[in-house]
């Protein structure tokens, strides 16, 4: 709640016109923020569910920051507009825009700009599955899958996820992305070549593979589809 309304309450002596002021406070800025109404009566209900004991028990957790008000908005269902949190941000009294100081790397002096900057507190993520802590040493890859051309069973090294092929692309390492793709991922020829490369130099660079060759999996799903009798341009 913003300093405003926390004085406008504590100005309230009467418990019920308390609580009334902080729900219709919190109904408006969810309002604000969702203009459809679905969380401003999830919320209305939520809250006039609780009785005057459970309300102040409530309103201290959140004074102790050890539960945040939320916003439900399903993905692909609801869309939030950033106008109308910037809206919202308004009826809070919170500042997006903030003048930076910053340093300057030559002369190592602090500025502050001139113009203001958008400032926001992000979460960071990390994949859950990240491909070195799945790696193994196998000792041969010689138990290849028919359908796949990928090496199988006890001789696989490791896997990659999709979450973990979007983490190298956002990277621009679309060689390594190749890599374990193609190369590792099913272009049996390309593979054999690769390691072939490998044992007669030492080194072996994507390069000097053979751009034509294709993963087995491309080929087998050609095939299905025309057993199927369906035409296919893979």
């Amino acid at each position: 709640m913003s300093e405003e309304v926390v004085a406008a309450t504590e100005a309230v002596k009467d418990p019920k016109k308390k609580r009334q002021k902080i729900t219709e406070y919190i109904l408006k800025v969810m309002t604000a923020m969702d203009p459809s109404g679905d969380n401003t009566k999830r919320w209305k209900e939520f809250l006039g569910g609780m009785s005057d004991t459970k309300f102040a028990e409530f309103m201290e957790l959140i004074r102790k920051k050890e539960y945040q008000l939320n916003l439900i908005a399903p993905n692909m269902k609801k869309v939030l507009k950033i106008s109308d949190l910037v809206n919202a941000s308004k009826v809070v009294g919170l500042k997006l825009a903030h003048r930076l100081w910053l340093r300057d790397k030559v002369t190592g002096r602090k500025y502050l700009t001139n113009d203001e900057h958008l400032v926001l507190t992000l979460p960071i993520r990390r994949a859950q599955q990240e491909w070195d802590k799945k790696l193994a040493v196998p000792a041969r890859d010689k138990t290849v899958d028919a359908l796949s051309g990928q090496v199988v069973g006890e001789d696989k090294a490791c896997s990659i996820s999709a979450p973990e092929i979007q983490s190298l692309g956002v990277r621009g390492l679309k060689n390594t992305m190749l890599e374990v793709v193609k190369v590792r991922g099913g272009d049996v020829t390309a593979y054999g070549d690769f390691k072939r490369q490998m044992q007669e130099n030492g080194r072996v660079t994507l390069q000097s593979l053979d751009p034509r060759t294709r993963v087995r999996s491309a080929d087998m799903v050609k095939v299905l589809f025309r057993g199927m009798h369906i035409d296919c341009n893979v």
